[in-house]
Protein backbone atom coordinates (compact mmCIF):
# COMPACT_ATOMS: atom_id res chain seq x y z
CA UNK A 1 0.00 0.00 0.00
CA UNK A 2 1.29 3.56 -1.09
CA UNK A 3 1.85 5.94 1.78
CA UNK A 4 -0.02 9.29 0.49
CA UNK A 5 0.27 13.05 2.39
CA UNK A 6 -3.12 14.26 3.45
CA UNK A 7 -4.40 16.36 1.08
CA UNK A 8 -4.59 20.17 1.64
CA UNK A 9 -8.21 21.34 1.88
CA UNK A 10 -8.10 24.71 2.89
CA UNK A 11 -5.05 27.64 2.71
CA UNK A 12 -5.54 30.41 4.53
CA UNK A 13 -2.72 33.38 5.38
CA UNK A 14 -2.98 34.53 9.04
CA UNK A 15 -1.03 37.44 9.94
CA UNK A 16 -0.22 38.54 13.32
CA UNK A 17 -1.41 42.12 14.27
CA UNK A 18 0.83 43.97 17.03
CA UNK A 19 -0.31 42.85 20.08
CA UNK A 20 -2.35 39.92 18.91
CA UNK A 21 -1.16 36.55 20.44
CA UNK A 22 -0.12 33.63 18.50
CA UNK A 23 -1.05 29.91 19.39
CA UNK A 24 1.10 28.97 22.47
CA UNK A 25 2.56 32.52 22.70
CA UNK A 26 2.59 33.55 26.50
CA UNK A 27 4.95 35.81 28.75
CA UNK A 28 6.47 35.20 32.21
CA UNK A 29 6.70 38.12 35.08
CA UNK A 30 9.51 38.58 37.38
CA UNK A 31 9.92 41.24 40.58
CA UNK A 32 13.10 41.52 42.62
CA UNK A 33 14.83 44.22 44.20
CA UNK A 34 16.65 46.53 42.17
CA UNK A 35 20.25 46.22 42.25
CA UNK A 36 21.66 47.63 45.90
CA UNK A 37 18.32 46.71 47.25
CA UNK A 38 17.16 43.93 49.50
CA UNK A 39 13.63 44.79 49.96
CA UNK A 40 14.13 46.54 53.54
CA UNK A 41 13.40 49.98 53.98
CA UNK A 42 13.17 52.33 56.73
CA UNK A 43 10.21 53.70 57.62
CA UNK A 44 9.50 56.75 55.67
CA UNK A 45 11.89 56.54 52.69
CA UNK A 46 11.71 54.47 49.05
CA UNK A 47 12.98 51.00 47.80
CA UNK A 48 12.86 50.33 43.81
CA UNK A 49 12.17 46.37 42.49
CA UNK A 50 12.60 46.10 38.99
CA UNK A 51 9.27 43.96 37.38
CA UNK A 52 10.39 42.47 34.09
CA UNK A 53 7.62 40.56 31.45
CA UNK A 54 9.64 37.80 29.45
CA UNK A 55 8.23 36.60 26.10
CA UNK A 56 8.26 32.95 25.75
CA UNK A 57 6.98 30.89 22.91
CA UNK A 58 7.13 33.60 20.80
CA UNK A 59 5.28 36.92 22.45
CA UNK A 60 5.57 39.94 22.06
CA UNK A 61 3.00 42.99 22.52
CA UNK A 62 2.27 45.27 25.83
CA UNK A 63 1.74 44.35 29.06
CA UNK A 64 0.98 46.43 31.99
CA UNK A 65 1.43 45.82 35.72
CA UNK A 66 -0.28 46.36 38.96
CA UNK A 67 1.05 45.95 42.12
CA UNK A 68 -1.05 45.05 45.04
CA UNK A 69 -0.36 43.77 49.37
CA UNK A 70 1.23 47.02 50.20
CA UNK A 71 0.81 48.17 53.91
CA UNK A 72 -1.44 51.10 55.14
CA UNK A 73 0.13 54.47 54.43
CA UNK A 74 2.61 52.63 51.38
CA UNK A 75 2.55 54.14 47.86
CA UNK A 76 3.76 52.65 44.70
CA UNK A 77 4.85 54.02 41.48
CA UNK A 78 5.27 52.12 38.48
CA UNK A 79 7.40 53.24 35.45
CA UNK A 80 6.64 52.55 33.53
CA UNK A 81 2.89 51.42 33.86
CA UNK A 82 3.12 49.28 31.02
CA UNK A 83 5.73 48.00 28.62
CA UNK A 84 6.23 46.72 25.19
CA UNK A 85 7.74 43.03 24.82
CA UNK A 86 9.64 42.46 21.69
CA UNK A 87 9.18 38.54 20.38
CA UNK A 88 10.85 36.35 23.05
CA UNK A 89 12.43 39.52 24.39
CA UNK A 90 12.20 40.78 27.64
CA UNK A 91 11.32 44.43 29.14
CA UNK A 92 11.50 46.34 32.21
CA UNK A 93 9.87 48.65 34.80
CA UNK A 94 10.64 50.40 37.97
CA UNK A 95 8.55 49.66 40.93
CA UNK A 96 9.14 52.61 43.43
CA UNK A 97 7.30 51.96 47.26
CA UNK A 98 7.59 54.74 48.95
CA UNK A 99 6.41 54.11 52.70
CA UNK A 100 5.10 56.26 55.48
CA UNK A 101 7.34 57.86 58.46
CA UNK A 102 4.46 56.76 60.23
CA UNK A 103 3.16 53.58 58.99
CA UNK A 104 3.45 49.90 59.60
CA UNK A 105 6.44 48.29 60.22
CA UNK A 106 7.28 44.47 59.30
CA UNK A 107 6.90 42.71 56.47
CA UNK A 108 4.62 42.16 53.81
CA UNK A 109 3.58 40.06 50.87
CA UNK A 110 3.83 42.15 47.52
CA UNK A 111 1.93 41.08 44.15
CA UNK A 112 3.01 41.95 40.75
CA UNK A 113 0.16 41.06 38.45
CA UNK A 114 1.45 41.50 34.58
CA UNK A 115 -1.29 41.15 31.86
CA UNK A 116 -2.02 41.49 27.99
CA UNK A 117 -5.27 40.64 26.28
CA UNK A 118 -6.18 37.47 28.29
CA UNK A 119 -3.13 36.53 29.79
CA UNK A 120 -2.79 37.29 33.18
CA UNK A 121 0.69 36.69 35.29
CA UNK A 122 1.41 37.28 38.93
CA UNK A 123 4.70 37.51 40.56
CA UNK A 124 5.65 37.58 44.00
CA UNK A 125 8.06 39.45 46.38
CA UNK A 126 8.48 41.24 49.94
CA UNK A 127 9.18 44.50 51.74
CA UNK A 128 10.05 44.84 54.85
CA UNK A 129 9.30 48.08 56.91
CA UNK A 130 11.68 48.94 60.01
CA UNK A 131 11.38 51.54 62.52
CA UNK A 132 15.41 51.59 63.33
CA UNK A 133 18.73 50.29 62.63
CA UNK A 134 21.22 48.68 63.99
CA UNK A 135 25.40 49.59 63.63
CA UNK A 136 28.38 48.51 64.70
CA UNK A 137 31.89 50.05 65.30
CA UNK A 138 34.27 48.89 64.06
CA UNK A 139 32.83 47.11 61.12
CA UNK A 140 35.43 44.04 61.32
CA UNK A 141 38.41 43.40 63.64
CA UNK A 142 41.61 40.97 63.53
CA UNK A 143 41.41 38.76 67.07
CA UNK A 144 44.21 37.11 67.46
CA UNK A 145 44.13 33.63 68.85
CA UNK A 146 42.81 34.02 72.68
CA UNK A 147 42.09 36.84 72.14
CA UNK A 148 39.16 39.41 72.70
CA UNK A 149 37.73 42.32 70.89
CA UNK A 150 34.84 44.99 71.85
CA UNK A 151 32.64 46.24 69.79
CA UNK A 152 30.02 48.69 69.98
CA UNK A 153 26.55 48.05 69.07
CA UNK A 154 23.90 50.84 68.12
CA UNK A 155 20.28 50.68 68.05
CA UNK A 156 19.39 53.87 66.39
CA UNK A 157 15.62 54.72 66.32
CA UNK A 158 13.32 56.42 63.74
CA UNK A 159 10.09 58.15 64.11
CA UNK A 160 9.93 57.88 67.31
CA UNK A 161 10.41 54.20 68.08
CA UNK A 162 10.17 52.91 71.53
CA UNK A 163 11.15 49.74 72.65
CA UNK A 164 13.03 46.81 73.22
CA UNK A 165 15.83 45.86 70.92
CA UNK A 166 17.40 42.25 71.71
CA UNK A 167 20.17 40.77 70.18
CA UNK A 168 21.35 36.94 69.39
CA UNK A 169 24.02 35.72 68.22
CA UNK A 170 24.50 34.41 64.71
Amino acid sequence: MESRAPKLLCQRNVKSRPGAHRPGADFIVSVAPAAGNNGTVLAGTSTAYTVTATGIFNFGGPVGFNIAGLPAGATATLNPQSVSVPANGSASATLTITTAANGLTGSYALSVTGSSVSLVHIASTSISIQDFTLTMSPSSINIPSRGTATFTISAIQINGYSGTVTLFPA
